[in-house]
């Protein structure tokens, strides 16, 4: 993956990280009574989204709904491994931790990772259904490790072979 790849997805995850943050502190300052602060979250939110969908299509120019659905299958799968292992981290760091406030948080985020790793293999199961349903297969896809000590970026095989088709090259998605 050349280094301009590995910027743009860097940048369709800032984007759409971004994107999500102005939308939640629209609605912080819509409850607070700031009407047009929140106006300027969710336009600057809007452009965020536009900035994203620009580079998505730079990075899957000729993405199809089957290849959307295996990715997001691999997405999901990936997160149905590393939700458990962050619940596991934030039980041993409740266990470790001295403070009470900081207990009760790692108690707290390991209860939502448990919670968001069901969700997640549900989330999988839909795609995998999906895949089944409208294109009568399905590959179970390997979920790469996950360092638990870094931000998770997905990144998908496919975008190297959107640039090779792009390329003219022939290779099968796999």
């Amino acid at each position: 993956m050349s280094a301009t790849e590995r910027n743009l997805k860097g940048a369709f995850a800032g984007e759409s990280q971004a994107n999500r943050r102005y939308i939640f502190f629209a609605e912080v300052a819509q409850r607070e009574g700031y009407r047009d602060v929140a106006s300027l979250f969710k336009r600057t939110a809007e452009e965020e989204t536009e900035h994203a969908r620009a580079i998505f299509n730079m990075l899957y120019p000729q993405i199809t709904t089957k290849d959307a659905l295996r990715m997001a299958l691999e997405g999901e799968t990936l997160e149905t491994k590393m939700y458990p292992e962050y619940a596991e981290t934030a039980e041993r760091e409740g266990k470790a931790a001295d403070a009470a406030e900081l207990r009760r948080l790692l108690n707290e985020a390991k209860g939502h990772f448990e919670l968001f790793a069901e969700t997640e293999k549900k989330h999988a199961e839909a795609y995998k259904k999906e895949l089944e349903n409208l294109f009568q297969e399905y590959e179970k896809p390997e979920a790469p490790d996950v360092p638990t000590t870094k931000p998770y970026i997905f990144l998908s095989e496919l975008t190297i072979q959107n640039h090779s088709r792009r390329m003219g090259e022939k290779r099968q998605i796999s």
